[in-house]
């Protein structure tokens, strides 16, 4: 028995150091024998999930994309070191296209990207693709991404990390966030309208600790078909963040949930937003502004209800008598006839109303033109003249009226999405029909605290541009989110940084 035990514990050794070899054997590094395309295609080919792919230094030019669907980390030499410069000439070809995989993480890092005559790509030079439900994750970080000619990063359906990155942006959108498929239900973001926004979790898109150079007076990040994400600890020059909402990209409902703090914002655009919220709920504090020289009017969170001034399809108008919004009852609340009619003004006979008796009420044209719009939201009226909006310079015209046409007015007191509601059943089709018992969706307001502009001199307080959001119904200004607290950060991706490579190999 003595001789068994001691021959066991002499072979130990070695049956450790063959499983320690067998192991280090499948996961093996791999470095690209050049930057170019074919040979990290190459390497990405021959590699298996959880190995890292090398790009040794160089400055290349790629005419075709890269695919990846394995979660490996794709790791390049640096900026300024591993520069590829997108020559692609096909709109709407990938310079990357990553897939995600299911409980792995995929990871780019240290790259830098640059666009050398590449063709627009309004729907991303970059695209990475996530699946919400299956534990798969993505991370982008210390990259740089300079003058991309189109949305430097579009992501679908992500969780994970996008940090530690330059973005000097090329085009108005730096960054797009969609989530159609979320929890892997449905298309156009229909289920991610329905479930709990689950504030303060990992199941976002979290945008960190990131550097964006403009766009000037564009996006650094918009989103659209129920997308979800945190724009954190960001460092960001004359741009914004925010999202769609239900109108403007068709059936694609808008922006769900976004949650933005401790960013620090400056600028050189007079009298600029610094976010614009057309939809679902936000969570927004300890963000800090400063610039903006020229500015007239304070700093602003800005909310919007497009609907309320432009008709969209499939949805329609915002206009007291579309059935996808909630709206008072026992309208028409009046019916006339116009007497004149001026730019975005009407006159009636007599004086049949008191002084904003229709403010935030909307007018419909009954007979007349049907060219543009047929309807708008009331900013004021005297005893005999309603004054309405613009149809915010979309295609089609302003509402527009001649002696002897007709018109009514309604009143809308919920939208569809708009900025300030959540939840109601899941929509389906691409031309969708009314659910039973629609509009059930809920209240669940948006919030916002501790936003300061030039060294505490004021504060940044939400603008409601559209009379259905009403305050403190729909947002909360200079008060916390109830029962919120934000995410752990840095994000646990960010904490598990790749270790050095150890038993590299170059794929010829």
């Amino acid at each position: 028995m003595y001789r068994v035990w001691c021959r066991l514990l002499l072979g130990a050794p070695l049956l450790c150091g063959l499983f320690l070899f067998l192991s280090k054997q499948a996961v093996a590094d791999t470095t690209a024998a050049t930057a170019g395309l074919a040979d990290v295609q190459n390497a990405v080919n021959s590699a298996i999930d959880g190995e890292t792919v090398h790009i040794p230094p160089g400055i290349v030019t790629w005419t075709a994309g890269l695919t990846i669907s394995k979660a490996i980390t794709l790791q390049g030499s640096g900026v300024g070191v591993t520069i590829i410069r997108n020559a692609i000439l096909t709109t709407n070809v990938r310079l990357l296209y990553v897939t995600s995989v299911a409980n792995k993480n995929t990871r780019i890092t240290g790259i830098e990207f640059q666009n050398n005559g590449g063709a627009l790509q309004p729907n991303g030079v970059i695209a990475l693709s996530g699946a919400d439900w299956n534990g798969s994750t993505i991370r982008v970080d210390n990259c740089k991404f300079h003058q991309l000619n189109g949305v430097s990063i579009q992501t679908y359906n992500l969780i994970g990390v996008i940090d530690h990155n330059i973005f000097d942006a090329g085009y108005p959108v730096t960054i797009e966030v969609q989530n159609p498929h979320w929890g892997n239900i449905g298309d156009y973001g229909d289920n991610s309208w329905s479930q709990p926004s689950n504030f303060g979790s990992d199941k976002f898109l979290f945008i960190e600790t990131n550097t964006f150079n403009g766009p000037k007076g564009g996006d650094a990040v918009d989103s659209l078909c129920g997308a979800r994400y945190v724009f954190r600890y960001n460092t960001v020059v004359d741009t914004d963040f925010g999202g769609h909402g239900t109108e403007s990209g068709g059936r694609m409902r808008g922006m769900r949930a976004v949650e933005g703090y401790n960013n620090t914002f400056s600028g050189t655009i007079s009298a600029w937003w610094i976010a614009t919220i057309r939809s679902g709920v936000a969570a927004i504090h300890d963000n800090t502004m400063s610039g903006w020289p020229g500015q007239t009017s304070l700093p602003v969170w800005r909310m919007r209800c497009y609907r309320s001034f432009n008709a969209f399809s499939p949805w329609g108008a915002a206009d007291g008598t579309n059935q996808w919004d909630m709206n008072k009852a026992g309208a028409p609340f009046y019916s006339g006839t116009v007497s004149s009619a001026g730019s975005l003004t009407i006159s009636v006979s007599g004086t049949p109303w008191t002084t904003n008796q229709w403010f935030g009420y909307s007018i419909k044209k009954t007979s007349g033109s049907t060219s543009g719009q047929q309807f708008s939201e009331i900013y004021s009226n005297t005893s005999n003249t309603i004054t309405f909006g613009s149809n915010g310079g979309f295609a089609g015209g302003n509402l527009s009226f001649g002696a002897g046409n007709t018109f009514a007015i309604y009143k809308v007191t919920q939208a569809l999405d708009q900025p300030g509601v959540s939840g109601g059943p899941i929509l389906s089709g691409a031309t969708p029909s009314l659910p039973l018992g629609w509009n059930n969706q809920t209240v669940e307001a948006c919030y916002q605290w501790n936003n300061t502009y030039n060294n505490g001199a004021g504060n940044i307080n939400f603008s409601n541009g559209d009379v259905t959001i009403v305050p403190n119904k729909y947002f909360y200004d200079n008060t916390p989110m109830p029962g919120y607290t934000p995410y752990v950060y840095p994000h646990p991706l960010v904490g598990s940084a790749v270790a050095a490579p150890t038993n590299l190999r170059t794929v010829q």
